[in-house]
């Protein structure tokens, strides 16, 4: 049954019927998946309009792709704007001036370089990218966060976690390395095949092909939008996709230097020569929402401002999987890979329904006995319940839950939270009128950390952390409050005070990335901010910024902005800043020796070569490397002898 299919239910009781029938069936569940992410711009990067006619353009270019869309659906302020017609191929076209306009603030908001403006290279590197992303987004803050994973030393994103970021509702921009077959010296005298980076490129991934679900699934292909593949015929090129298969592949991968690793990387079998593997992605990621409706406890309803998904959802606010006739209790949402989690009070327990989001797989769980809290401890991947008198953590993988600790605290559990910064699980306690602050393994004597003088809790209670200050929130829906408390460490002062009567019915608190306050009561959206919307101290207003704006929701209701996947930022060692077309990359040193910079032919841009790296020793390894056209590990005159030598041959 395909998720279109069960997506069209038009109650969570059906929808749950549908999911519990597929559950039972088994392997009938484990057909092929194809999705396509339809209206993607393909904006093209080559343009004369650009520093170095675009060559290098690709990260902005495929960035725009994204940015446009997402302006069609609910982001209108990014740029470039809502524009009619995206596929107006008109090069003289107004749309065709502001793509080239917003590309070429992008690069400069990225930094992005070329030959003639930099020695480092061609196209954006990590930090670049980062600084500059955070300027486009700008206001969205709050609605729209940021994934960067790259290779690293130790670690190769594969191929399935990109279609995972897709399924939860992001947009992907996947980054491809160029790699050439060489060969590293040996004491043996055979050499050690290798690959060495010589270039790069970035696409929007909009499509893919699987078998299986969740982590047993197996994908077969993927397809992107590519910037670079009509070289400034036109605006755009037509919404075409280009699509490969995916293979892993292992081999020994050097970067830059001397330095190589041994790494399993997914290769693109069908794309850009021999060697086109997965380096890593960026994503941008809509913020959604998880609710439970006030007249109806036993549904969830998930609200995206942004449908990504499209083609599987045509409403933005959805039915998920639930358990009919069992009261949803506390929701949790994984923020790295948006999976989410829904605590139910079962006949057997309490029961977690757990979606493993790439195929919308929904599989009750009984983890917990008498759980009435959840949270998540995003550092360490670990699920934490307040399950009566114990708090219990749990790493959840597929359909399996391994318990890790568990403890019993002095005093019974009215609230339950993570602190990201400080890396401690909270609990709230009510009769003690204080917070605990516990080690991530649970392990010695909590912090204590009592409420500040003239603040008695009488609840409900919720508990949340500020990403942008560290500060605790507390909700006493008792007397429509919120408690903003700075934690000194071995203390909590007062912040200030939220009043609002509507947060009598109010059963949870977040904090945006922004540090704005959110609640949800009387079906609305409650947001507040600080005055000035920066001033840490100042009073609080109730304010309306948020994409959530309009929306109905329950008092039971999770964000997923909650959880700023900043947090996640994975950097490469080092940065990759060769990020060109496959047909325009640099010189590099070949397994055709007089060819110093890898042209193909040896002529004067040997000689340059050459002599932009005089001196340059390779020895130190045995290696060689561009410059170096007679292989000895030295720039030096020999090696002009050797061009000069070999003047005007042709290498395969």
């Amino acid at each position: 049954m395909l998720i279109r299919d069960l997506l069209n239910a038009r109650s969570a009781h059906s929808l749950s019927i549908a999911l519990g029938a597929c559950l039972a069936v088994g392997p009938l569940c484990e057909a092929q998946n194809t999705f396509e992410l339809l209206d993607v711009p393909d904006f093209d990067q080559i343009r004369a309009g650009l520093g170095g006619t675009g060559n290098c353009h690709c990260v902005p270019a495929t960035t725009c792709d994204w940015t446009a869309f997402l302006a069609q659906r609910g982001f209108s302020d990014l740029q470039p704007g809502v524009y009619p017609d995206w596929q107006d191929t008109r090069t003289d076209s107004a749309l065709d001036m502001v793509i080239t306009d917003t590309l070429g603030n992008f690069g400069v908001l990225m930094s992005t370089v070329w030959p003639g403006t930099s020695t480092t290279g061609c196209g954006t590197n990590n930090t670049n990218f980062e600084t500059g992303l955070q300027s486009i987004i700008g206001d969205y803050e709050d609605d729209l966060n940021y994934t960067i994973v790259r290779a690293r030393e130790d670690f190769t994103p594969r191929a399935s976690e990109l279609v995972r970021k897709v399924a939860s509702n992001s947009v992907v921009i996947q980054i491809i390395g160029w790699y050439r077959e060489t060969t590293v010296p040996t004491f043996d005298g055979r050499g050690l095949p290798i690959l060495e980076r010589n270039g790069g490129h970035a696409v929007a991934l909009n499509g893919w092909n699987v078998s299986g679900f969740c982590g047993d699934f197996s994908l077969d292909s993927v397809q992107f939008r590519d910037p670079g593949d009509s070289f400034g015929s036109s605006t755009q090129s037509l919404f075409s996709s280009i699509s490969s298969g995916i293979e892993p592949f292992s081999a020994f991968i050097r970067w830059t230097g001397n330095s190589f690793y041994e790494r399993t990387h997914d290769r693109l079998v069908d794309y850009g020569g021999r060697f086109a593997l997965i380096d890593g992605f960026y994503s941008l990621d809509p913020a959604f929402a998880l609710s439970v409706p006030d007249a109806d406890p036993d549904e969830v309803f998930q609200v995206r401002p942004a449908i990504v998904m499209s083609e599987f959802i045509a409403d933005p606010v959805s039915a998920i999987a639930s358990q009919p006739g069992e009261e949803v209790i506390d929701l949790a949402i994984d923020p790295l890979n948006s999976n989410v989690y829904v605590l139910q009070n079962g006949f057997a327990g309490d029961i977690l329904a757990r979606t493993c989001r790439a195929e919308e797989f929904y599989e009750a769980m009984e983890l917990f006995e008498e759980a009435k809290h959840l949270a998540f401890a995003r550092n360490l991947d670990l699920l934490v319940a307040a399950d009566g008198d114990l708090i219990r953590t749990r790493v959840v993988d597929q359909s399996e839950a391994q318990e890790i600790n568990r403890v019993t605290p002095p005093a019974p559990i009215d609230a339950l939270g993570y602190d990201n910064a400080l890396d401690r699980i909270l609990t709230l306690h009510i009769g003690a009128n204080l917070i605990l602050s516990w080690a991530p393994d649970l392990s010695g004597v909590p912090l204590e950390l009592p409420m500040p003088a003239g603040i008695e809790l009488v609840g409900p209670v919720a508990l949340a952390v500020s990403p942008a200050t560290g500060d605790y929130m507390v909700l006493d829906a008792e007397f429509g409050r919120i408690y903003p408390l700075i934690n000194t460490g071995e203390s909590l002062a007062t912040e200030g005070l939220i009043e609002d009567a509507n947060l009598r019915n109010a059963r949870k608190v977040h904090v945006a990335p922004s540090g704005n306050v959110w609640s949800t009561a009387g079906g609305q959206i409650l947001e507040f901010a600080q005055d000035g919307f920066a001033d840490r101290g100042a009073g609080w207003q109730q304010v309306s910024q948020s994409v959530f704006q309009g929306y109905e929701f329950g008092a039971l209701t999770v964000f997923s902005a909650n959880h700023s996947n900043i947090d996640h930022v994975v950097e490469s060692t080092p940065p990759y800043t060769e990020n060109v077309l496959p047909d325009e990359f640099p010189g590099f040193k070949t397994d055709c020796p007089p060819d110093a910079n890898g042209d193909g032919v040896v002529n004067f841009g040997d000689i340059t070569e050459i002599l932009g790296l005089w001196l340059t020793d390779y020895t130190p390894e045995a290696l060689t490397g561009p410059g170096d056209a007679n292989d000895d590990g030295l720039v030096n005159f020999n090696d002009v002898t050797s061009v000069l030598a070999n003047w005007l041959m042709e290498c395969p």
